[in-house]
């Protein structure tokens, strides 16, 4: 049930849906006072979210601070979360625009700084349709030349709260020595950190896919509305809202 709402969640607090139903309670009321505070409403709700400087302010605060862990010696293991693909109607997969978790992944590897990598996320499509983005990824880290021992993969997992419980009975089946590495993105780590802390697992944070670097701010970002970042919203918010409806669950 969670899972579900979830997803229902998502489509609800983009900033879009709320300017189309506000858009069309303006077009279908007849009352002249509600048209005019429908306007003006639907006038303020577009220009706070698509001013660049509100959402660069709050995303830069929210990102899980960009410090990388300094490495005694390897770690057995790091976690890399799913979450980066699309799937076409023919059921073929596709690198998405957070696909650098996966760099990061391959890099560490390739560094040795991590032993192996364990790829967490199972199908989080409500239709189950979605072939496996974890076994996706492991023939993508096979390609890259790292041996499919080497890489280990659960699909079960539907969201970061599955993605912990089930990390946790894989850590320990295979006797793994943790800390491990977390390897997510930026935006996302602040949820997933406290998930797998829940767990009683000790993680250090590797952040990926970094949505701001710093926080400068141009009079263009204060005065000049922005439609892409309007489009940006959606994620931060899903990010915050997740936290949160985690805590209160008790699933971090």
């Amino acid at each position: 049930m969670f899972f579900v709402f979830s997803k229902l969640l998502k489509s609800l607090i983009h900033p879009a849906t709320w300017l189309v139903i506000g858009f069309l309670y303006w077009v279908y009321t007849r009352h002249p006072r509600r048209k005019s505070r429908a306007a003006w409403i639907l006038v303020v709700v577009a220009l706070l979210f698509s001013n660049t400087a509100i959402i660069n302010a709050i995303a830069y605060k929210w990102q899980y601070p960009l410090v990388w862990p300094v490495l005694q010696q390897p770690a057995e293991a790091g976690v890399l979360l799913t979450g980066m693909t699309f799937t076409d109607q023919k059921k073929q997969s596709f690198f998405g625009g957070t696909a650098d978790r996966f760099i990061q992944a391959a890099k560490l590897y390739h560094q040795g700084k991590i032993k192996r990598i364990i790829i967490s996320g199972g199908n989080a499509s409500l239709t189950k349709e979605r072939p496996s983005e974890a076994a996706f990824l492991q023939r993508e880290l096979q390609y890259l030349q790292i041996p499919a021992a080497h890489i280990i993969i659960e699909t079960n997992s539907r969201n970061t709260y599955e993605n912990a419980i089930n990390t946790r009975k894989l850590l320990d089946s295979l006797n793994i020595q943790q800390p491990v590495l977390l390897i997510t993105s930026a935006m996302h780590l602040r949820r997933a950190m406290a998930c797998y802390q829940k767990q009683n697992i000790a993680v250090k944070a590797w952040p990926a896919n970094i949505a701001i670097a710093s926080h400068t701010v141009s009079w263009k970002d204060i005065l000049i509305p922005n439609l892409e970042t309007l489009l940006q919203w959606p994620a931060l918010l899903h990010e915050i809202i997740g936290y949160y409806s985690y805590r209160l669950t008790g699933k971090c």
